[in-house]
């Protein structure tokens, strides 16, 4: 959702799971009730919302995709502006799937690093290389560092 270059797909209620079912009952009326709302997923949604409005790549880079792969269930895009990076990488497999990131080609600085953002994880890439291993059924954002850019 962060990593996609339109306007974020979000209709009222989604934030905090408000259910509906297939049209006509898509739409139901917002759950004003708050002892009803999912907390976990608004704050989940509100961090994703919050790397958008801080990441120059996520808000208004370009737009690559970089491997779909229907064997494995894999789908790797990447937004990219000046030598901000982020990547989006899915999988819909139900095995685990290893995944290497080529950054040889992105105009990358020396001591960069790279975070999984869903996690927190610091990543060290492996020369100009980053290698993940992706839980079936499971999605991450993975953003690149600049050591020279201070936020």
């Amino acid at each position: 959702m962060a990593g996609r270059p339109q306007s974020l797909p979000l209709y009222y209620g989604d934030e905090v799971g408000l259910e509906g079912g297939k049209d006509p009952d898509n739409r139901r009326a917002m759950e004003w009730n708050e002892g009803r709302w999912n907390w976990e997923l608004r704050a989940f949604i509100r961090s994703l919302l919050a790397l958008r409005r801080i990441s120059p790549a996520l808000q208004t880079g370009t737009w690559h995709t970089e491997a779909a792969d229907d064997l494995r269930g894999l789908c790797v895009f990447r937004r990219s502006r000046g030598r901000e990076h982020a990547f989006l990488l899915l999988h819909t497999g139900c095995e685990h799937a290893r995944v290497t990131l080529d950054l040889s080609a992105l105009d990358l600085p020396a001591g960069f690093s790279a975070t999984e953002q869903l996690s927190g994880v610091t990543l060290t890439p492996e020369g100009r290389a980053l290698r993940l291993e992706l839980p079936p059924l499971q999605g991450v954002l993975v953003t690149t560092v600049d050591p020279g850019t201070v936020r």
